[in-house]
């Protein structure tokens, strides 16, 4: 049976890299001034916003696929659209200065898009997003990804979780999954990755006998999973 491998998944933003891209961003907002309340103004603004260098070589850096656009009704929804997207990272974009900018020109809806057809949209009011949730939001987009690209294909009893203290626990589950299995996982980007998001513990089980961890705590490189004689 294959393993369902999260590794092949783009590689989705860490908390700080979609700060840093959102940050250039919103910098760039505030510098554009509101011109009018009408639908040509904001195609212009947002056509301004996706030429400037500054989105354009820092967005496509930090997020892949990263495009902005004015759509729907009289082009009131601001889109934002990444190769990866789940609803923290769309409401990560609703901070004060951006809920004014975008209020003041007349947009009505957030909408954030992936290259998965995912559509998250929100209201234009500010919002903070708890790292507990962040976490959580970020688990179910990878579990989406691997399973549109691996299809028929997608092992039994496939699935991700955050579990444990404040979803800190990063859970792999999977039917028939073994130790050898597991270690694939203990690639040192998919690891960063996961320390970035503020995961402390890799476990991967069959959700039955067998249960691994991996302590990301460690400063150690990542060679092999610990068998857990009693699960979490």
């Amino acid at each position: 049976m294959a393993m369902a491998d999260e590794r092949n998944v783009p590689t989705p933003p860490a908390s700080i890299r979609t700060r840093a891209a959102l940050t250039a961003l919103l910098a760039l907002l505030l510098v554009l001034g509101v011109v009018a309340q009408n639908a040509p103004a904001r195609k212009d603004f947002v056509k301004r916003l996706g030429q400037s260098t500054l989105v354009t070589r820092k967005g496509a850096e930090l997020v892949p696929a990263y495009q902005v656009s004015a759509e729907g009704p009289d082009s009131t929804f601001f889109v934002y659209h990444a190769s990866l997207m789940n609803p923290s990272i769309c409401r990560g974009m609703l901070t004060e200065g951006f809920v004014s900018k975008v209020r003041a020109l007349g947009f009505t809806k957030l909408v954030c898009t992936d290259d998965g057809e995912d559509i998250f949209t929100f209201d234009p009011v500010v919002q903070t997003v708890s790292p507990v949730v962040a976490r959580k939001d970020y688990v179910e987009m990878v579990r989406r990804s691997v399973i549109r690209q691996m299809g028929a294909r997608t092992p039994t009893g496939y699935s991700l979780s955050a579990d444990g203290p404040d979803a800190t626990f990063y859970v792999h589950h999977q039917a028939a999954v073994n130790l050898s299995d597991c270690n694939n996982l203990l690639v040192d980007r998919f690891v960063s990755g996961l320390r970035g998001h503020g995961f402390v513990r890799l476990i991967c089980t069959d959700d039955r006998s067998l249960t691994f961890t991996y302590d990301l705590n460690s400063q150690s490189s990542a060679t092999a999973f610990a068998l857990l004689d009693r699960p979490e």
